[in-house]
């Protein structure tokens, strides 16, 4: 890539790491390749790299939107299933099933996980419809999968 020059707004997110990659190997001759600068996305959606020495000033970013109802019940139910596969169960739903085996632990497991599952989605709905009442902001969904109680495997 020839050296670039400002205002180093590039199209896709490879462009802007190889004029990044550019500008520092054309400061740097003997340098490895390495991001020196980073990049924003700014509000026409495209790639800016944030030059502290141009006078490009990065646009901020459109603002983030809280997530979606959908958003926050597929990131439960993923949570939910990777954890039933740490036992080995196809996810929540399979080791549900398991809580009237006539194995024991098989029967004990899957009681716990249907506790467990009710649990979490209770507290996901409550907690959405605090947000929907103003009563606490949105979480993120990090946060609210932080919140969710823990599952509690049997011995």
């Amino acid at each position: 890539m020839a050296n670039p020059q400002p205002p180093y707004i590039y199209a896709t997110q490879a462009e802007a790491e190889a004029a990044s990659n550019a500008l520092y190997l054309a400061q740097n001759p003997a340098g490895t390749t390495e991001l020196l600068y980073g990049w924003v996305i700014n509000a026409a959606g495209q790639y800016q790299l944030a030059v502290p020495d141009s006078n490009v000033v990065a646009t901020p970013a459109a603002p983030v939107t809280a997530p979606t109802v959908s958003d926050y019940t597929i990131a439960v139910q993923a949570l939910l299933d990777s954890k039933a596969s740490e036992r080995n169960y196809d996810g929540i739903l399979s080791a549900c099933t398991y809580a009237t085996s006539a194995n024991a632990k098989f029967a004990a497991e899957g009681q716990a996980c249907i506790v467990w599952r009710d649990a979490c989605w209770s507290y996901c709905y409550q907690a959405l419809a605090d947000v929907q009442a103003g009563k606490r902001a949105a979480p993120t969904i990090p946060d609210l999968l932080a919140e969710l109680p823990a599952l509690v495997w049997p011995d």
